[in-house]
């Protein structure tokens, strides 16, 4: 059998989902998938975050080049796009400007693209390259809006406010920036508007002008709501003949974290190759699996890419210890119907750490009646949420493999209190038997076992709905007693 590399041999052409630690960029059905730089939706944490950025290449005139998308392959570390300067002269096909682009996202939550121009003709070509994003900015509506917004000469910072209408604010540092000097720059406010990545519906479109931007911050109005639009400006000479690489980005981290932290990333290391030793170090710290059957090595590989796809490690809020997410967007969260399953996925690495925080994230965010959570938001609790888990067999057979008495003790008072929580208030008849409330406590939603006790019983509802003794919670408690 040849020997395997999982990154190369999961490479695809139909999937683009790219993750850090909090940020995650995984749109489910992605419009601008084949534009460049990141313009779908992304999420840190759960919380939409959208657009990241796009970039746009003008030519000495400060003309758009339009560019004709060509293919895409993607790998756990990396999406690379290729596209060509568009041209309908048949005769000028082998003198198009060729750019290939590279995506990522580094474990510090820096969106990146490392942009390689090539110049197959056998003229100098001197051209104007932009990297802008817009922002929606509501601050009397109070639903996302943005402020302390500066640029330093080479760099854009600003904090986002993300107030959805079902959860608390968050505000959050963002930066834009890019490894070249700054010729220009621009910051506008506009209109509302859709959001789309054509450089023809900004408004530097108009005001690029004598080869650059102007240079100004426009950020008031009489209302200060709308869009806000931020663009970073070089050039970029050409050689007959020749090729050139631009690296820019985009960094989301905590309000007090280091404005620094982009410009550092681009100017200190290399994206691509950066992420590229962070997923060869994670493999390598896996079981090695190999089979005769190609297809069983590849969905072992998979799965362990989208443990680490789905892997969030901050001390945050209500995040004091590693977990897996159980999804994307609204379920970029510990859910603890997954989490049981997760540490008995993660019980294989050599470090037990992700695979005993997915228990003592829970613990640790225990309720006051001793039940668990069904899901932690980073900075509130959604009350009504609980889901059945069998966290005694997981425990067990993380034992199995990280044997820890340490552990076992650090567990066993908040796992006392569940059990006491489901003999307190799940069997009132002390029969030994535990009471399901609501269809979604076993992640078993509109079957028949429930419409059997009670014909309301697929009604969206959490809470207690109905009474049925469940013999899959039974059996949980069983293990967790046992």
């Amino acid at each position: 059998m040849k020997k395997i590399d999982p990154i190369a041999d999961l490479s695809r052409s139909d999937k683009w989902y790219l993750s850090g630690n909090r940020l995650q960029w995984a749109p489910p059905f992605p419009q601008y998938l084949d534009y460049p730089g990141f313009w779908d939706e992304a999420s840190y944490f759960n919380y939409e975050f959208a657009p990241l950025f796009t970039w746009t290449l003008l030519d000495e005139d400060g003309r758009e080049i339009p560019l004709e998308f060509r293919s895409r392959k993607w790998r756990p570390d990396f999406l690379q796009q290729k596209y060509d300067e568009f041209s309908s002269r048949r005769g000028e096909k082998d003198q198009r400007l060729r750019l290939v682009e590279q995506k990522t996202i580094l474990a510090n939550d820096v969106a990146s693209c490392v942009v390689r121009l090539r110049n197959r003709s056998r003229k100098k070509r001197c051209l104007h390259f932009v990297i802008w994003t817009v922002q929606q900015s509501f601050p009397v509506k109070q639903t996302s809006w943005l402020s302390e917004i500066t640029f330093d000469g080479e760099t854009i910072t600003f904090v986002k406010n993300l107030k959805p209408a079902d959860r608390p604010q968050l505000r959050i540092a963002v930066s834009l920036g890019m490894n070249q000097a700054v010729t220009s720059h621009a910051i506008s406010l506009s209109q509302r508007s859709a959001l789309q990545p054509h450089w023809r519906f900004t408004p530097f479109y108009e005001t690029f002008v004598a080869g650059k931007l102007p240079d100004t911050v426009k950020i008031s109005s009489i209302d200060n709501e709308g869009l806000l639009y931020f663009a970073l400006h070089t050039e970029i000479n050409l050689k007959p003949e020749s090729e050139k690489s631009v690296v820019v980005g985009l960094a989301i981290a905590p309000q007090t974290a280091p404005p620094k932290i982009l410009p550092e990333t681009l100017r200190k290391s290399h994206p691509i190759k950066t992420n590229r030793a962070s997923w060869r170090s994670y493999f390598s710290q896996l079981p090695q699996f190999q089979s005769s059957d190609e297809y069983f090595t590849r969905y072992y590989w998979y799965r362990w890419y989208g443990l680490r796809l789905n892997t969030i490690s901050v001390q945050e809020g209500n995040y004091q210890y590693p977990f897996v997410c159980e999804g994307i967007e609204y379920f970029r969260a510990p859910i603890s119907y997954s989490a049981m399953c997760h540490m008995r996925e993660n019980r294989w690495r050599h470090d037990p750490a992700l695979a005993a925080g997915s228990l003592l994230t829970f613990l640790d965010n225990q309720r006051e009646d001793g039940g668990l959570r069904g899901y932690i938001d980073v900075n509130h609790y959604r009350q009504e949420l609980f889901y059945h888990a069998d966290w005694g067999n997981a425990v067990l057979e993380l034992q199995r493999i990280h044997p820890s008495q340490e552990f076992l003790a650090a567990i066993y008072p908040g796992l006392k209190r569940y059990a006491e929580y489901f003999d307190r208030e799940r069997d009132a008849e002390n029969s030994g038997l535990y009471d399901i409330d609501n269809q979604y406590e076993t992640g078993q939603e509109f079957m028949s076992r429930y419409l059997a006790v009670d014909p309301r019983a697929d009604h969206d509802n959490w809470g207690e709905v109905f009474r049925l003794k469940g013999v899959d919670a039974t059996v949980y408690i069983y293990e967790l007693k046992r």
